[in-house]
């Protein structure tokens, strides 16, 4: 953020006419040298330290102003960004003359006197710089999509740029697989050549789950496929070889029609489909999954993970990460497959129970059927990974009885699925 002679005050002691025209050169000056360590570092940037002049109430308190420390001693607060809230510091800050305060035009002399500036601390004078270089920061959120962003926030604003085409190819590919994604959703797209329609498989546009819900996931960055026709293809197979292929909606895997075209357009030209990721609803993984359990026996579900998973179709699937939905997100009725939306998990203050109909099983246990009836489907797979919204015991269970099977010794579920298919109405 520019500095401007507006953003400073002369002295908590002026009159507002004077705060109004005469400029707190030490305080530009102060917030210069943190401005310089803003576009330096990207630390610096995230802890986002700025100075302000303290109230004189609260310079007052400064216990360790002394008269030796010359009358142009003043006192300020630096702030400095925490995970929740900032953090402050009151310090005392001087010109290392002991004379009247020196012009500082914040335009012709922006570096020429940040060198002079000093700061008190532990009862001694040193050097301000050395001393807001040696401070520790304290907020270090450079992961995530929290650090994502804060790099794209700082490349914007230090001016620093860069020929992508000049980078080593190993570093453009870093540079692809941060603008991708960790996810891509394959769709098909309907596009009109030469009055021929047809569908083509197209790296998709993000996370849109059923009844239009948007996911936070965001789009790929498709503006890479438009820069040249290297980092066209660069980018292009960095998307599908590196990236999981995410499914958000069970139709998505629908009689193999998404993944039969990725096979037939992509495969041939790329190392895809090793590592793919479900991102259902809970009423998508019990039809996807064929969940045999009362209230849904009734709609004589028959899996369609087994043909999508066997290994005559997916031969090189290495990876299965299966997304559990949250029990607060309204999902369609599990029961009647309506139209209408509700909590699935009673645990929910916002649940509703009709009149006449069962209870709703509880997520943790929901979780655990569909899992049950899962794992004849998927056990073959080399990695399987559970995450999201599942119970810590219902997830160390199954990867152990994972772990298990990739030793050899094979665990049987089918008394489970027996005991499962008999339970009662009533005992919902």
């Amino acid at each position: 953020m520019p500095l401007t002679r507006e953003s400073a005050h002369y002295s908590n002691s002026a009159t507002a006419s004077d705060r109004d025209k005469k400029p707190d050169n030490l305080l530009l000056a102060i917030n210069r040298v943190l401005e310089t360590q803003r576009l330096r570092a990207l630390q610096g940037f995230v802890a986002n330290r700025y100075a302000r002049n303290l109230t004189p109430e609260k310079e007052r308190r400064i216990s360790s102003r002394l008269e030796s420390d010359g009358k142009n001693a003043t006192g300020y607060i630096i702030t400095e960004r925490l995970e929740i809230g900032q953090l402050a510091r009151s310090i005392l800050v001087r010109w290392n003359s002991a004379g009247d305060k020196p012009r500082y035009d914040i335009d012709a002399d922006r570096d020429a006197h940040t060198n002079l500036i000093e700061t008190k601390t532990n009862g001694r004078w040193e050097a301000f710089s050395s001393w807001i270089e040696e401070l520790p920061f304290q907020y270090t959120e450079f992961v995530g999509k929290c650090g994502i962003k804060e790099q794209q926030r700082w490349w914007a604003n230090n001016g620093k740029h860069f020929r992508l085409m000049d980078l080593p190819k190993e570093l453009r590919l870093c540079i692809y697989e941060q603008a991708v994604g960790t996810d891509i959703y394959p769709r098909l797209k309907w596009v009109r050549r030469k009055s021929i329609g047809r569908k083509i498989v197209t790296i998709g546009n993000g996370y849109i789950g059923e009844n239009g819900f948007h996911h936070d996931r965001k789009a790929p960055n498709h503006a890479l496929l438009c820069v040249n026709k290297v980092v066209n293809e660069e980018s292009t197979k960095t998307a599908w070889e590196a990236s999981r292929l995410s499914f958000s909606s069970s139709e998505s895997p629908n009689s193999d029609l998404l993944i039969s075209q990725i096979k037939e357009e992509v495969l041939p030209k790329f190392n895809t489909l090793t590592h793919i990721g479900l991102s259902l609803s809970l009423m998508g993984y019990i039809t996807f999954f064929g969940v045999q359990v009362q209230p849904w026996m009734a709609l004589e579900l028959l899996s369609r993970a087994q043909k999508v998973f066997s290994k005559t179709n997916l031969p090189d699937l290495n990876r299965l990460d299966i997304n559990i939905a949250s029990p607060k997100v309204f999902q369609r009725n599990p029961r009647y497959l309506c139209k209408f939306r509700f909590p699935i998990s009673p645990w929910n203050e916002n649940a509703v129970q009709a009149a006449g109909q069962p209870p709703s099983p509880c997520h943790k246990i929901l979780v655990d059927w569909i899992i049950t009836y899962a794992k004849g489907s998927i056990e073959h797979i080399q990695h399987i990974h559970l995450e999201g919204y599942i119970k810590t015991s219902v997830k160390e269970k199954w990867d152990a009885i994972f772990k298990t099977q990739k030793a050899g010794n094979y665990v049987n579920v089918s008394d489970d699925l027996e005991a499962l298919k008999a339970i009662p109405w009533a005992d919902l």
